[in-house]
């Protein structure tokens, strides 16, 4: 847990108006951070919570296209809008909803970095495949990935060089032959 070194919020100036928090009940931390210290200094807190959305909640919002609706509605009215952002089609969904899923479910945790990988590539998608395929020696489906990231010309589609590194140390071929 990271040390807070700031006045505890009970103790410091308040703001006349009810606070909203905008965060992923699933991120631990900042789950923790809110229930122990923002609630208890603003008792009538405003929550909305965005399930798998990670520390990326306004891209989340932006990618599901509500984004505009919810800070409009937050910044020129005060209010809370309904909204459903169901993720399907979010890469940052199925990116976090991967990790939440890898000690319990290693399959689905696979499959829903595939699908963030089909969706937005990167290499903090692609590198937790890979790391996940070679911990369960599934190293066929390492070596595709692999295979696929060397025709691909974005960026965003490079093997993470620790884990490349590893890749090489269990065999895998890191250049297209």
């Amino acid at each position: 847990m990271i040390p807070i070194a700031h006045t505890p919020l009970p103790d410091a100036p308040s703001s006349a108006s009810t606070p909203v928090v905008i965060f992923d009940p699933h991120v631990a931390d900042d789950a923790r951070f809110i229930s122990d210290l923002v609630t208890p200094a603003y008792p009538a807190l405003r929550k909305i919570e965005v399930p798998y959305a990670g520390h990326t909640v306004l891209q989340f919002l932006a990618n599901e296209k509500v984004i505009s609706r919810v800070m409009r509605a937050l910044i020129g009215e005060d209010e809370i809008v309904a909204f459903t952002a169901e993720g399907r089609e979010n890469p940052i969904w199925h990116f976090n909803r991967a990790k939440s899923l890898r000690g319990k479910d290693p399959a689905a945790a696979l499959a829903h970095y595939q699908k963030s990988i089909d969706l937005a590539p990167s290499p903090q998608s692609i590198g937790p495949f890979l790391t996940l395929c070679m911990q369960r020696n599934m190293l066929d489906a390492a070596q595709t990935m692999i295979d696929w990231t060397q025709t691909q010309e974005s960026p965003n589609s490079h093997i993470p060089p620790a884990i490349a590194e590893r890749a090489a140390e269990m065999g895998l071929r890191l250049n297209a032959a």
